[in-house]
């Protein structure tokens, strides 16, 4: 038992080595399970002082043949397993102090590399653990006893706080000043591609949407008076159609790092988390009020759409204020241009559709109807011969959102209404733990937007709907939770911009009353803790000097029954010196160093204890 007490002291280098380990090589799941076998065993051998390999060249030659290996060939995926063969070396061989620096440092290297190549993985969430870890050995390395050490009674656990206290002081500055890393918490997929979106040109039934896809574009948070069933996040508008391309008009104005369009305050508030943003263009809730990015400046594009100026880093967060009345400006002359040829063919079919209705709305809506009852909803059709649009109305009829929504658009300008279409988003997946929508790829989607005069843009939808599967279960419940995970690691850790740490300190300042309540409140608790904890000091000080002082009465008592009797005012090493017993004589010495010492050591503890039982004995 002595001997395993006495070997806890390298327990913190198996932890940071384990940390090691799940960062590099957790994507391989073979070598992880072999690696964390041999570190039991390592671990198991090492309490028992066992250590199979004990040539003190065996280093040398491994270090000899990671080189060789590496200089032969030069592969960054050998590398993690090169350095798992240096450290389970050193951990199945004898150990000075320089071995448990170079553990540390291997370690280390095992890490860094794991975090530089598993974007996404589990290495992002180890990296406090880790750090603790290798302060801690860096602390117990600094201690002369080390490693033959009893970790439980020589470190303090008030010495591991104050050593947390200050390592988690240093992680926060380092979380101020330092930019992010951006590593998602939890990988959503295995293999992390770029998500597609519309942008400034559009061309229908070519824009690579893919409509199976999970990868997430974005997390919203939104509150206030909205369609929960029906969610359309507008992106881009549309105005010209050329030879089955949609064209966006260039943007208006720059609007630096904010915009407003009404004066009056949306009743939907939100804000969107970027997270494998494809678009230049921000995705807004139905009609937009207002939107403010948190670091970058934007640009207001026609239709109240805006964009990215310039690249605003790989995460970034938006607040928005919208809401549900139709748009009112913009030109509708602007959304009226047809070709003649299309115009030709469009109008006959346009005119049969809507028969002798005038109304706009009116027209709308049954060319709406039209396009639902009679066309049919197919992700996998092909763009075929000739116009993609012509070929979807008068030959195949089957399509998705792009192939309904432009001929929805170009019929009704076939007839002099001023229509649009509108490319962004639809719907999102809401996530019950953490109360917020995830947009993905397979939500992208194509409607329309008709003028009616005195009304202003009114939104249509003609494509068939197409329900995303619901998710139902133990895994969708997993699923759930670790994208929750993932949202609040980036909504605090990723997104928490300067702008906002300084908007927070400013907040509290203004609420300086509530801050010096706080730190009087603090400032009282922090004084009776020390006072509690010196009287508890001095308490157990007082019974620890108590017990060696009966301890030295209890051996008095044995030598006056041997007719040794201390004299009144004799000290007792004037005592021994008198007695001249070598034994006594030792037992005295050391009692002065643990009675009086603040924290005597274990090895005069032991001495004092085994002496104490000796002359208890009469030896």
């Amino acid at each position: 038992m002595r001997g395993i007490r006495s070997s806890l002291s390298f327990v913190p280098f198996y932890i940071c080595a384990l940390l090691g380990l799940l960062a590099s090589v957790s994507r391989i799941p073979l070598l992880l399970f072999a690696s964390l076998v041999l570190l039991g065993a390592a671990f198991s051998l090492d309490l028992r002082k066992r250590y199979p390999l004990s040539s003190k060249y065996l280093s040398f030659f491994g270090l000899l043949a990671v080189i060789l290996v590496m200089f032969l060939s030069p592969r960054t995926e050998s590398f993690p397993l090169l350095m798992d063969l240096l450290l389970f070396i050193k951990f199945f061989s004898p150990k000075k102090r320089v071995d448990y620096y170079e553990i540390l440092l291997l370690s280390f290297l095992l890490f860094f590399t794991g975090v530089l190549s598993c974007e996404g993985g589990i290495s992002s969430c180890l990296v406090l653990p880790f750090f603790y870890f290798l302060t801690l050995c860096l602390f117990l390395l600094s201690m002369p006893s080390f490693p033959a050490m009893n970790v439980g009674r020589t470190i303090a656990l008030r010495r591991h706080l104050r050593l947390f206290g200050l390592y988690l002081l240093f992680f926060v500055l380092l979380f101020l000043i330092l930019p992010r890393p951006a590593l998602r918490l939890f990988p959503f997929s295995l293999e992390q591609k770029e998500a597609s979106a519309y942008g400034d040109v559009l061309e229908v039934g070519r824009s690579g949407a893919d409509f199976n896809s999970r990868e997430p574009v974005f997390r919203a948070k939104v509150e206030g008076d909205f369609l929960r069933d029906s969610l359309y996040w507008r992106g881009v508008v549309f105005s010209f159609y050329r030879h089955g391309n949609w064209v966006a008009l260039p943007s208006q104005k720059e609007a630096g790092q904010g915009f407003r369009w009404d004066k009056e305050e949306g009743h939907i508030r939100g804000r969107v988390f970027s997270e494998n943003y494809p678009s230049e263009y921000l995705y807004l809730l139905d009609v937009p009020v207002a939107v403010f990015l948190s670091s970058g400046s934007l640009r207001a594009g026609r239709g109240r759409t805006v964009l990215l100026d310039g690249n605003p880093g790989e995460r970034f967060s938006y607040r928005f204020e919208s809401d549900r009345s139709p748009i009112e400006e913009d030109d509708p002359a602007l959304y009226m241009r047809l070709k003649p040829e299309l115009q030709e063919s469009l109008r006959p079919l346009a005119l049969a559709v809507v028969g002798t209705t005038s109304d706009p709305e009116s027209a709308a809506q049954k060319v709406c109807a039209y396009l639902l009852e009679n066309y049919t909803y197919d992700a996998e059709v092909g763009a075929g011969e000739g116009d993609v649009i012509l070929n979807f109305l008068f030959r195949s009829r089957r399509g998705y959102c792009e192939h309904f929504a432009t001929a929805f658009v170009l019929l009704l300008r076939s007839l002099g209404i001023p229509s649009r279409a509108v490319g962004g988003f639809r719907g999102g997946e809401y996530n019950p733990y953490g109360k917020f929508y995830t947009v993905r790829e397979r939500d992208a989607h194509l409607w329309a937007e008709v003028y009616v005069p005195g009304r202003g843009w009114l939104r249509f939808d003609p494509t068939p709907t197409r329900r995303a599967p619901i998710g139902e279960g133990i895994p969708f419940v997993l699923k759930s939770l670790m994208e929750m995970l993932n949202f609040e690691w980036n909504r605090y850790f990723l997104s928490y911009s300067m702008e906002e740490q300084i908007g927070l300190l400013v907040a509290a300042l203004i609420r300086w009353k509530y801050i010096l309540l706080f730190l009087l409140i603090l400032a009282f608790a922090s004084s009776y803790a020390i006072r509690y904890g010196r009287k508890k000091k001095g308490k157990a000080d007082s019974n620890r000097m108590g017990r060696f002082s009966r301890m030295y009465l209890e051996v008095l008592e044995v030598l006056e029954g041997k007719g040794f009797v201390r004299k009144a005012g004799e000290t007792p090493l004037q005592f021994a010196r008198r007695l001249r017993d070598e034994t006594f004589f030792r037992f005295t010495g050391v009692y002065y160093r643990v009675r009086y010492s603040p924290s005597p050591d274990r090895k005069s503890l032991e001495e004092f204890q085994a002496l104490y039982l000796k002359l208890k004995k009469g030896r």
